[in-house]
């Protein structure tokens, strides 16, 4: 059977609400307290289940500055594999900061990672202003973040590198190649970099609604677009949230930037130039 998208019919199979089971059985909505009415911001930080050490360096450097500034935090996974099910137990009976989805996490499943991330804001959070995503091998940088919301605080927006006029790549060598009949389209819709992006508050509900008619498109960031799109959310380019190169980066460049790729080793060093109180800049 096929349905219409009001542009394309496509097998009900490929859309999302044949894909999506809602739900969270570890939710945690003691990080957002009385549903976000205090809350500055939610990150939401998308982690694979074996990832323990890049949760671990968070934990222990920038995610420090969440709390002092109102903001809540926590890693979102899907569910893990038999042989990481109890290191998960045991981590998450220690920090109390894993949200868990109903979907197996691999590579493919990215939009579902993010719907849940959705659900899970509109359901916990939903009074805070807004929602930052972002991945575990990324260093951000709390107070230049909360900065930048001071001075970008549009409503029915998500900000970050705006990406349009992609054209979908059907190598399938390729890491980031969807099948024509996945998206059959010639482009894709104006999208902003999975990296890191800021989604406004009110534009959660607007983004769940048309969520369960919309094609599954297994690039998360490309799907995010595709919901936009259809929500009439705008995407809007900021070259602050661009993600930085972390490599040789100095502390000047730190305590400027918000976002800036890191390894897990690279994060303790990050956050080490952060509070040097010897460096001036």
């Amino acid at each position: 059977m096929k349905v219409s998208n009001g542009q394309n019919s496509f097998p009900r199979e490929k859309m999302m609400r044949s894909r999506y089971v809602a739900g969270h059985p570890r939710a945690h909505s003691e990080l957002c307290p009385d549903r976000g009415t205090r809350t500055r911001l939610a990150i939401l930080v998308t982690s694979a289940p074996a990832h323990r050490a890049a949760r671990e360096a968070i934990r222990a450097t920038w995610a420090l500055a969440a709390r002092p500034n109102r903001v809540a935090l926590a890693f979102l996974l899907g569910a893990p594999p038999p042989h990481l099910r109890d290191a998960i137990l045991d981590e998450d009976a220690r920090y109390h900061d894993l949200i868990e989805g109903r979907f197996e996490d691999t590579y493919q499943n990215l939009p579902l990672k993010s719907l849940s991330m959705l659900e899970w804001f509109a359901t916990y959070c939903p009074l805070a202003p807004h929602l930052f995503k972002t991945d575990d091998d990324m260093f951000v940088n709390i107070e230049q973040l909360l900065g930048f919301i001071e001075d970008h605080n549009s409503t029915n927006t998500i900000w970050g590198e705006m990406l349009e006029n992609i054209k979908p790549s059907r190598d399938k060598r390729f890491k980031y190649s969807v099948p024509e009949e996945e998206y059959p389209g010639a482009r894709y819709p104006t999208f902003a970099n999975g990296h890191g992006y800021l989604v406004s508050g009110d534009a959660v509900p607007a983004l769940l609604d048309v969520a369960p008619g919309a094609r599954f498109v297994r690039l998360e960031d490309v799907f995010i677009g595709v919901l936009a799109g259809r929500a009439g959310v705008r995407v809007a380019h900021a070259p602050a949230l661009l993600p930085a190169e972390g490599g040789g980066a100095g502390a000047c460049a730190v305590r400027g930037t918000v976002l800036m790729e890191a390894r897990p080793h690279e994060q303790y060093a990050r956050w080490a130039m952060l509070l040097d109180p010897d460096i001036a800049c």
